[in-house]
């Protein structure tokens, strides 16, 4: 699946509103579909069928599940469009599936938009099991649609203590999937749910207060996505890690899986990518990703897998946190950054650990405000690493604590390590009075050029080039390097 048409002028941008009034259902009711996403739509058939046509009322207090339900076993043979009125339609559970409402192949479930088609459980609804309000995954489905409505889980009336048993909104396991314009919130578990689909595409959707993921692509046999202009917001606040898997806003776990124009707004991690299997077929890309979280404990990116991830002009602003913004742990293959914008709290901005080849140009990291970091970018690879154009932003002093700003290090390599890393550092701009750009011995090779450096460039490693730098200080602890022409400044 090649990325394609997804350009500056092909996608309607968003925002998100920081009022707490705001309606969300509303939100983003200036987004069109873009003319690419058109063409994907799944294909027409000749049923069609309106629910309310089977006795559903959508009167925001009869159980609407058996008419709807009927309605959609009505066209299962031949295929078609379930219309889904304006209206509130309340929700009972089908203890035989452990779901509200079953899809099948061939349909597409259109409502009359957001904020005027809301799909509810009822009061008190109650099981031991996981369960969905819609689900498309009996087996495996083929060219289904879901667009146009709103799920709503009423988790604050369903009996449950928050994270006590997931519930979704949508779970989807199948080929060609479509979900577009819709509103889900308020669900005990993932907003969307995805295990082995093929082919999944989803615009326009916003997810919301949920108790799990807001998108989940939960499988590795999960391939050929793409995620377009949608929003998550308060998705998984509180949920701990269970093993690898750190819940937010984007989980992404497979292969070939595309994200444009999407928003995070305090969710408990920005996106956590897991890819895994064949290397050299994964591949994962972020496009206009940003995040924003006021928690202690918010997450920004997190990355774990094998293959190639690409993040460009993703920015992530976590100003109280603690963690590591953007962290890459147990990840091979190549990793490149593009025009990526960091900002933490007491935590290295770009902390990364890997096997492979990684690439930074024009990548920011600010610790404005902070006193407590001691690095900028931790760059611990096994590997390759190019450095381009990247800047820092450094902490301010604290006056109420006459505190002073300590030390900043770019850390290239990792101290006491033996991986080989090959390393090429230009152009970057790390010019504050304490900032050094530090080495490590088990880089061995290198060519570092064109760098303002604020107080010092440490060479530990062996056969680097230091030549054309802006530095007051230059110490050589390895062998084999070659350190000038530098040219001292001072401040």
């Amino acid at each position: 699946m090649a990325l394609t048409g997804f350009g500056a002028a092909g996608i309607t941008s968003i925002r998100m509103s920081n009022d707490e009034n705001h309606n969300p259902a509303t939100d983003a009711s200036s987004m069109e579909t873009p003319s690419n996403f058109s063409s994907l739509s799944s294909r027409q058939y000749s049923g069609y069928v309106d629910v309310k046509a089977f006795g559903a009322k959508g009167d925001g207090q009869t159980d609407d599940r058996p008419p709807i339900q009927a309605a959609i076993d009505s066209i299962r043979q031949t295929g078609g469009t379930v219309f889904i009125p304006a209206g509130t339609y309340r929700l009972s559970l089908n203890p035989e599936e452990q779901l509200g409402i079953k899809v099948y192949s061939n349909m597409q479930i259109i409502g009359a938009g957001r904020g005027n088609t809301i799909l509810k459980w009822l009061d008190n609804v109650t099981t031991t099991s996981q369960h969905y309000l819609l689900a498309a995954h009996n087996g495996f489905v083929e060219n289904v649609t879901i667009a146009d409505f709103e799920i709503d889980g009423n988790k604050s009336k369903r009996g449950y203590e928050t994270f006590q048993i997931r519930g979704e909104g949508i779970e989807i396991d199948g080929k060609n999937i479509h979900i577009r314009n819709m509103y889900i919130h308020d669900v005990l578990g993932e907003g969307i749910d995805c295990d082995a689909c093929d082919g999944f595409f989803v615009s326009h959707v916003i997810v919301e207060n949920t108790g799990g993921n807001g998108i989940h692509c939960s499988d590795a046999r999960v391939r050929n996505v793409m995620i377009s202009n949608c929003i998550t917001r308060n998705c998984a606040h509180g949920r701990k890690d269970s093993g690898n898997i750190r819940y937010g806003g984007l989980v992404l776990r497979g292969s070939n899986i595309y994200v444009n124009q999407h928003i995070s707004n305090d969710d408990a991690q920005v996106a956590n990518i897991e890819g895994q299997g064949n290397e050299k077929e994964n591949e994962i890309v972020l496009i206009s990703v940003t995040g924003h979280a006021m928690a202690d404990n918010a997450e920004g990116f997190r990355i774990g897998m094998q293959g190639r991830v690409v993040l460009s002009h993703c920015r992530s602003n976590l100003p109280n946190t603690n963690q590591e913004n953007l962290r890459a742990t147990d990840f091979r293959g190549t990793l490149n950054l593009s025009q990526c914008y960091m900002e933490t709290g007491d935590a290295t901005p770009y902390g990364i650990s890997m096997n492979g080849t990684l690439v930074m140009e024009g990548c920011t990291a600010n610790l404005r405000n902070r006193h407590h970091t001691e690095k900028a970018f931790r760059l611990d690879v096994n590997g390759r690493i190019v450095m381009r154009n990247c800047d820092f932003i450094p902490a301010q002093p604290d006056h109420q604590a006459s505190q002073k700003i300590k030390t900043i290090t770019t850390q290239v390599g990792l101290d006491g390590a033996s991986d080989p890393v090959e390393v090429q550092i230009v152009g970057n701009h790390l010019d504050q009075d304490e900032n050094v750009l530090h080495l490590t011995r088990n880089v061995i090779k290198g060519f570092v050029t064109g760098n303002m450096v604020g107080k010092s460039i440490r060479l530990e490693g062996k056969n680097i080039t230091c030549v054309n730098n802006l530095v007051p200080k230059i110490t050589d602890h390895g062998s084999n390097n070659a350190a000038a022409p530098n040219y001292h400044h001072d401040h």
